[in-house]
Parts: structure tokens; C-alpha cells; sequence
């Protein structure tokens, strides 16, 4: 089980029965390696369980084998979907270790992928390419009106130097009803916030 940069989730209970979780997602192993394990902890019995999610036969023709990518000081935000009738997790950015040649690199995420809690299964995968906001970790995100609103992290400045920069921009990224994802950028003051 992680201990440290992991996402932990609250999901209210159904109103069928008094099922409130916690769902903690990646973070840093013992040896500080990112990973991608997905726990539940039920707060009316106390009890951890891993989760192994069912992995769909669409999500398997990315290259991840249906699963997200190892990470860690990401964020994750309940969301009952656009039609406000389900149950999912939705994972920002992040920062994860990528093998380049003999190398290992840390490499800052802006992807999104959805578990559905329903469903038991990663559902939806994509990486924002080059309209969404930089990848980022150690962000703020939360979930308002059926958008992902994230705020701040750390990004890498330049890559030769692996100089990082401190983030002080705002995105709001929402999901239509096809699945596609769409980025607005608001417009943001410029100010100091600290």
C-alpha cells in the first residue's frame, strides 16, 4: 500500500445502502517508485480491499493494457458522470518514471482516465496533447458543474536542466456526451498569489 503523493477519493454512499468509501489511488511505493494500485477502504467496516479492475476490451488496445500509468501527486475527484446517475474517479496528471534508452526519466502527465466504480474498470483514457494544460503534478483539481477544474502543481521548466516551475494557471476541462474531452482556458488574473 502507498505511503506517500497517492490520491485519496471520498464517494458518498448510495442511497440504496450505507456504503461510503475511500478510494486510494497510486502514489509512491516503499522503495519510492510510483505505482498504479487502486484500494477501497469501506468506513462502515473498517476494512481495506485491493481492487483488481476488469480491464474492457476497447481500454486494452492502449498502450497501458487498460490500466493508467504508474503515479504519483496526481488527483483524483468523484464525479457521477454527465448524466449525474454514476459512479467514477477521475485522475489528473501526475508524475510517473519513463525508461529512456538505460536511462529512467520523471516524466509530468496531463492525461485523464476514469474509473467507473460501477463497472469495476478503467474506462476512459486520453492525454490532453497540446490544448489542455501542461503535465503537472502536486496541482489542486476538483470537480464543479460537470468540469475538472485544476489549478497550480509544479511542472518541468527545461527539460535539458530538469529545472521545475511553480504553476499558477487555471484550466477548466469538461467531457461531452460523445466522450471527447474539451479544454477552456478562463481567463485568468494575473497575480501572486502567495
Amino acid at each position: 500500500m502507498p505511503s506517500f503523493a497517492a490520491s485519496l477519493t471520498y464517494v458518498p454512499a448510495t442511497e440504496s445502502k450505507n456504503d461510503a468509501e475511500l478510494y486510494l489511488f497510486g502514489g509512491l511505493n516503499k522503495d519510492h517508485v510510483p505505482h498504479n494500485d487502486l484500494w477501497r477502504f469501506n468506513l462502515e467496516t473498517r476494512s481495506w480491499l485491493h481492487i483488481s479492475p476488469v480491464i474492457s476490451k476497447s481500454a486494452k488496445l492502449n498502450e497501458h493494457n487498460g490500466i493508467p500509468e504508474r503515479r504519483e501527486g496526481h488527483s483524483s475527484c468523484f464525479w457521477t458522470g454527465n448524466q449525474g446517475n454514476s459512479r467514477k474517479l477521475v485522475v489528473f496528471g501526475g508524475m510517473t518514471v519513463r525508461k529512456k534508452g538505460k536511462e529512467k526519466e520523471r516524466t509530468r502527465l496531463n492525461d485523464i482516465v476514469i474509473y467507473d466504480i460501477d463497472k469495476n474498470q478503467w474506462e476512459f483514457q486520453s492525454k490532453l496533447s497540446d490544448v489542455g494544460p501542461k503535465g503537472r503534478s502536486l496541482h489542486s483539481a476538483l470537480i464543479l458543474q460537470n468540469k475538472l477544474i485544476v489549478f497550480g502543481g509544479w511542472t518541468v521548466y527545461h527539460r535539458k536542466s530538469s529545472e521545475q516551475k511553480s504553476l499558477q494557471s487555471l484550466h477548466s476541462i469538461s467531457s461531452s456526451n460523445s466522450g471527447s474531452i474539451l479544454v477552456s482556458l478562463p481567463q485568468i488574473v494575473k497575480k501572486n498569489f502567495g
